[in-house]
């Protein structure tokens, strides 16, 4: 289940990717208006420092902090022409990053991330170059461009930015050049290049969003107007591109699709869901399918809600910043996991079924040769000894240990007279304690010496 961080409506003015979680698990949320940075201080939000934008105002907000936990801030700025200013909060004001009104042109889209090494860049729509992509770092005294500036084929919108974890930087938008279809492209060092084919999707797209695995494979998440508006993900697998699982795989139209990549490779999209009354829906792909994160449309039903951002924390538990033009919340998945329910005795050759606690969880035995367990949580008693089942969800594990039996010996108890006349008959009552598995009651009578006597099977038999 989903909870919710602080109260509801805690801010106005917000704006789609204003959210960002530091290494000790505190999100940070920033809105457009004034630009007020709130922290959740475990029981409210805060505000951290006075405003950061200066009084004109901005749009396209976005934000990031480093390894330090300081934050920076980007934003289109009204007292600059509408060109990009990048802030950073200093413990008690906002500095200045480089020269505030940066870029060369008017820009939106801007989105801001941080290095391993505490270096800034910025990615945006360049209107100086024809409304192309633009990426520009941050080298310790000025702003340079990395690559050529206007680096895209045509006109982008929903420019979305990410680093690998070498430091590669990965850039995914609407291309205006191939009939707004989703294109990605990365810097190798000395040019930006296509990954794999340009307007990768099979239609036009909106909300574009990139996140990298760690194996340095990057994934597109984006509203795919052939799947009727649905949610899309797909992966360059070294060659092309391919849908994750398949195209659409939300239950109806979406909008502002985020995607987020947890250490363990489970991919995360997050999406305003049309089919929940436009409100908030995380699902998750574990490499098997897509599965509901908690409960779909979890968001309060209070509004038509315009856009959704997304982050992780340290555990990989995600979070995610909602609202519209009006308002501002934040919810997190409530990862405390409940005992493990089933017998904590089984025999050898037999399953037994454990609950599914949390959906996209994973089943694990700590010893195979004793029981194995599948991916539905069916348990077989492989042989005798203990093991301890594991469900992890979201980082988060839950336990049981199982003692494996041998298949108990049944020997019936056999009640009536034990002698008889040659020519007579006895009626005999074999009494089985337990309870029949087989789909057939039927007992069978047998003598061990016809030459003696011989047994019926119109006796009875009690179970």
């Amino acid at each position: 289940a989903w909870v919710q961080v602080g109260h509801w409506g805690f801010m106005t003015n917000p704006t789609p990717d204003a959210m960002a979680i530091d290494t000790g698990g505190t999100p940070y949320v920033i809105g457009t208006g004034a630009a007020q940075l709130k922290k959740f201080n475990g029981t409210t939000w805060v505000n951290v420092g006075p405003p950061a934008i200066p009084t004109w105002g901005a749009a396209d907000v976005s934000m990031a902090i480093n390894k330090s936990n300081v934050p920076y801030v980007v934003f289109v700025d009204f007292d600059y022409a509408q060109k990009a200013t990048v802030v950073k909060f200093n413990g008690s004001g906002w500095d200045t990053v480089g020269s505030p009104g940066f870029s060369v042109s008017a820009v939106t889209n801007t989105m801001i991330v941080i290095d391993t090494a505490g270096t800034p860049y910025v990615a945006y729509t360049d209107y100086g170059y024809s409304q192309k992509v633009t990426v520009m770092k941050f080298n310790g005294v000025s702003w340079v461009t990395v690559g050529s500036a206007g680096f895209s084929a045509g006109a982008s919108a929903f420019v979305s930015l990410a680093l690998s974890k070498s430091g590669t930087p990965y850039v995914a938008y609407q291309d205006g050049a191939n009939n707004h279809r989703a294109t990605a492209m990365k810097f190798n060092g000395s040019s930006w290049v296509n990954i794999g084919s340009p307007a990768f999707s099979d239609s036009s797209v909106q909300f574009t969003s990139i996140a990298i695995d760690t194996g340095e494979m990057p994934y597109v998440a984006y509203q795919d107007e052939m799947a009727d508006e649905k949610a899309t993900c797909k992966k360059y697998n070294g060659t092309s591109w391919a849908p994750v699982d398949i195209t659409g795989f939300s239950a109806s139209g979406v909008l502002s699709t985020c995607i987020a990549i947890d250490k363990d490779g489970i991919v995360y999209v997050a999406y305003i869901d049309g089919g929940y009354g436009l409100q908030a829906t995380v699902m998750e792909y574990n490499g098997v399918g897509w599965f509901p994160v908690g409960n779909q449309g979890f968001s309060p039903p209070w509004g038509d809600l315009g856009y959704c951002s997304m982050a992780l924390d340290k555990n990989g538990i995600p979070y995610v910043a909602y609202g519209e033009i009006s308002y501002l919340s934040v919810s997190r998945l409530d990862t405390s996991m409940s005992p493990i329910a089933g017998p904590s005795i089984i025999c050898a050759g037999t399953t037994n079924i454990y609950s599914d606690l949390k959906e996209g969880g994973t089943w694990s035995s700590d010893d195979t040769e004793v029981v194995s367990i599948d991916t539905n949580g069916v348990a077989t008693g492989v042989g005798m000894g203990e093991a301890t089942i594991s469900y992890t969800k979201a980082g988060n594990s839950t336990m049981l240990t199982i003692f494996i039996d041998s298949l108990p010996i049944v020997r019936p108890l056999v009640y009536g007279a034990d002698s008889v006349c040659p020519g007579d008959s006895v009626y005999l009552t074999a009494v089985i304690g337990g309870s029949w598995s087989s789909t057939s009651l039927a007992g069978a009578w047998i003598s061990m010496d016809t030459t003696i006597a011989s047994v019926t099977n119109s006796a009875s038999l009690g179970y």
